[in-house]
């Protein structure tokens, strides 16, 4: 008898509308080779029965820019994870866009492979409504304008909080409850925000190419080196340097 174990639970979505990506027409690699995953039709993906150990997952989809998934398989682990594909100069844009085309820089020198979380101008945003969300926190109350549906829940947030500024997965909504997916690692007070944030990784040149909406500020978060801020964008296409 062949016993399975789900290492990995991806859930695939556009990254410009948020919505699944039907899983029929991704191409996935694991560690340089082919890879055909258990395909599910609200576009996840799961990984099964992988080695012990580390992995990179490549995904490929038409309209879509490469995405590199990394993860550590362990016996009795699995692992949920959110994927934004980013649109490349194939996809089929409704009306105008914003660019960035963000070089990231460490040490002077290109930060090739540096990951960044960005958070798009005009998403919707909650607030902490607890006096303290204190380090090991697995539920957050929430305040968010509207209804709930405008959250793209499960998925990531960046809470933004200066040098404290950190990573939050929201597996669920229980009321004006947000469940995480893992304790929260630094403490935080009531009002801090939170924005729905995706993660991007810097090319060999240390590039970073992305594209949303509107124009608007697009708050930035490196867990890497803890630096975090506000770029500016106008409308069109925007060239940024970003130092780390």
């Amino acid at each position: 008898m062949i016993r399975m174990h789900a290492d990995a639970v991806l859930h695939v979505r556009d990254g410009l509308t948020g919505r699944a990506v039907e899983s029929g027409g991704l191409l996935c690699s694991l560690d340089g080779l082919p890879h055909k995953p258990i395909r599910k039709p609200d576009g996840g993906l799961v990984l099964i029965n992988l080695l012990e150990g580390p992995h990179s997952l490549t995904i490929a989809c038409p309209g879509f820019q490469n995405e590199q998934v990394d993860l550590e398989a362990a016996p009795g682990v699995t692992h949920e994870l959110y994927v934004a594909l980013k649109p490349s100069d194939r996809y089929p844009f409704l009306g105008e866009i914003t660019r960035l085309f963000l070089t990231v820089m460490e040490k002077k020198q290109p930060a090739a492979g540096r990951i960044l979380w960005l958070c798009a101008p005009g998403a919707p945003e909650c607030k902490l409504a607890q006096t303290r969300a204190e380090p090991g926190t697995m539920e957050l109350r929430l305040f968010w304008k509207g209804t709930a549906a405008r959250l793209i829940v499960p998925g990531e947030f960046l809470l933004e909080d200066g040098s404290d500024t950190e990573i939050a997965t929201i597996e669920s909504l229980n009321g004006e409850t947000g469940v995480l997916a893992a304790p929260l690692v630094k403490g935080h007070n009531r009002g801090k925000l939170l924005f729905p944030a995706q993660r991007f990784r810097a090319d060999g040149a240390g590039t970073i190419s992305a594209v949303f909406r509107t124009a608007g500020p697009v708050a930035y978060y490196c867990p890497e080196t803890g630096k975090s801020g506000w770029i500016e964008l106008a409308a069109g296409e925007n060239r940024h340097t970003l130092s780390l």
